[in-house]
């Protein structure tokens, strides 16, 4: 701990001698230090979450899909007699042209565009 008071020290004494070398009072200091910090956290939020702007509405459609799919196939599992479970069956066994094929899968393409 020997060397953290004496790095503090340093560090105080630094300050203070570059305050005075530029001729600006404390509060001013302060000021600067603040802005300084604002300006490092917002580059470092921004390389963060690569400032790239993203389509929020379709996410959010897509995960209220998935968890609209994501309930009906649990529900279907704990009551597979159900009404809803007989009449998922039904439109399945009805469009076999969401399975995939050699041409590949209908649900993956949707999902790239």
């Amino acid at each position: 701990m020997k060397w953290l008071n004496k790095f503090t020290r340093w560090q105080e004494g630094h300050h203070e001698r570059m305050r005075k070398m530029m001729g600006i009072s404390h509060s001013t200091h302060l000021w600067i230090s603040f802005v300084k910090g604002l300006l490092i956290g917002l580059i470092i939020t921004c390389l963060l979450t690569g400032c790239s702007s993203t389509k929020v509405a379709n996410k959010q459609a897509s995960s209220i899909q998935n968890i609209d799919a994501i309930s009906k196939v649990l529900g279907c599992v704990f009551a597979p007699a159900s009404e809803e479970c007989q009449r998922l069956r039904e439109e399945q066994e009805a469009a076999p042209e969401d399975y995939c094929t050699d041409d590949g899968c209908p649900e993956f393409e949707e999902l790239s565009k």
